[in-house]
């Protein structure tokens, strides 16, 4: 499963780009145009999965070890000694082509693997079943405002918990995306990548 994973993503190589001002830049792959693709570091010790940015949803969601038909590699839950579970209580999302089943667990999340720009005890949707999910990720990062769905309340907020843990100076995000490079600001947007209207 896990070679049939790296396989299918290919050599395409995700790298951190610097710190912009006080908030920080994440280079992403954008995955043949379908959609953007990064790096989260998670639990203790430290685990490497990919996500892929979310705009339309809230929860940030992983594969997991809870998860029999999850494709590995994933969160192992098991392996973290800071993670918890917050409710044993099985909840559903449903994405566009996705249909997630899960319990809400908690762990430190973080941006970078030097463990700067990480939010500990941070709560997300572990998942225990999936259909649809891809080869290619591992989890997703909603980066929506919150909203409340019809039996589940709004997800935490990455970008929220990052300014409330003052790691970033605004409750903002932007994306800058093209053929050669593409990247996202987490807080203050980086003026020099803005070009004003003619």
């Amino acid at each position: 499963m896990q070679n049939e994973k790296a396989k299918k993503r290919g050599n395409k190589k995700l790298a951190h780009g610097p710190a912009v001002e006080l908030d920080t830049k994440i280079d992403v792959a954008n995955y043949y145009g379908t959609g953007l693709l990064a790096y989260l570091y998670v639990g203790t010790p430290v685990q490497r999965v990919i996500i892929a940015f979310d705009t339309g949803s809230d929860w940030t969601t992983f594969e997991t070890d809870l998860c029999p038909n999850c494709i590995s590699p994933f969160f192992a839950t098991k392996t973290s000694t800071t993670y918890k579970n917050v409710s044993s209580t099985i909840y559903s999302l449903s994405y566009n082509g996705l249909s997630l089943k899960g319990v809400v667990g908690q762990d430190n999340v973080g941006l970078l693997s030097t463990g700067t720009f990480t939010t500990a005890n941070f709560k997300f949707f572990a998942m225990t079943s999936q259909t649809g999910m891809t080869s290619v990720y591992d989890g997703i990062l909603g980066l929506s405002r919150p909203y409340y769905s019809v039996n589940f309340t709004t997800g935490p907020l990455f970008n929220q918990q990052l300014k409330n843990t003052s790691m970033i100076t605004q409750d903002v995000f932007s994306l800058y995306v093209s053929p050669s490079i593409s990247y996202i600001n987490f807080g203050a947007p980086n003026s020099s990548a803005i070009k004003s209207g003619s």
